[in-house]
Parts: structure tokens; sequence; C-alpha cells
């Protein structure tokens, strides 16, 4: 069963992963909610879904 975290939205497919990625919360911006939608933390992009701004930012600025 999927999980989702109560801070950005993002789908995991088991509590550990979470688990791993709400660190990366402890150190990394939080995801802006702006107004009705969802802000790019790097290019300000805004999107009404949250998994529009995960898509967005794996294809935009993909990390490492």
């Amino acid at each position: 069963m999927a999980v989702r975290c109560p801070v950005c939205g993002r789908k995991f497919d088991s509590e550990e992963q979470l688990e791993a990625h709400q660190q990366e919360h402890d150190v990394a911006p939080v995801i802006e909610h702006a107004g009705a939608g969802f802000a790019c933390p790097t290019c300000g992009i805004e999107f009404d879904d949250i998994d529009q701004l995960i898509e967005h930012e794996a294809t935009a600025h993909p990390a490492g």
C-alpha cells in the first residue's frame, strides 16, 4: 500500500521509504504552498497538483 509524505505529498511504496524521505525535509527547503497551488522551490513555477510539481522537479531539476 502506497503512503504519502504529509509535508510534500510525494508517494512511497513503504513506510521505510517514507521515513527516509522525511529526513530530507529536515535539511531541504519545504515546498512552498503558493495560493491555490504548489511552487517549485528552484524556479518558482506554480502547479495545481503536488504530483505535477514532483514530476516537474524530476525532469527539470534532477538531483545529483
